[in-house]
C-alpha cells in the first residue's frame, strides 16, 4: 500500500534508477521470447496436442504450425521413434501431431 496519495517505485518494490545495461528493449526480440514461452507452455499444458494448444492460445491450428516453424520447434517425434504396437492409423496420426520438447543440446 502507498503511504501517500502517489504510488512510488518503492511502493511497487521496483528497482530505482536506470534499467540494467543488459536490458534489451528490442520489441521484436521481446515479442518473440514471449511468443515462444507462451507456445511452449500451451504445448506442455495440452500434452503436446496441437489443436488443444492452439485453442489455449486463441489461434487457429494453421497458425500454431506457423509459430512452430518460426521458433524452430517440431510438431512431434518422427514415426520411426514411436513405439508402435499394431498398425492403428488413428493412433499414428494422433501421435505424429504431438509436440515434444527439443532434445537437450
Amino acid at each position: 500500500m502507498a503511504d501517500g496519495q502517489l504510488v512510488t517505485t518503492a511502493d511497487l518494490e521496483l528497482l530505482e534508477g536506470p534499467p540494467p545495461a543488459d536490458d534489451n528493449l528490442d520489441l521484436r526480440a521481446i515479442r518473440l521470447r514471449a511468443e515462444r514461452g507462451a507456445l511452449e507452455r500451451a504445448l506442455v499444458r495440452s500434452s503436446g496436442g496441437l489443436a488443444a494448444a492452439a485453442k489455449l492460445l486463441g489461434i487457429s491450428r494453421p497458425s500454431i504450425y506457423a509459430l512452430l516453424e518460426t521458433h524452430g520447434l517440431t510438431a512431434g517425434r518422427k514415426r520411426a521413434e514411436l513405439p508402435w504396437r499394431g498398425c492403428c492409423a488413428a493412433a499414428r496420426r494422433s501421435a505424429s501431431k504431438r509436440w515434444s520438447p527439443p532434445p537437450p543440446a
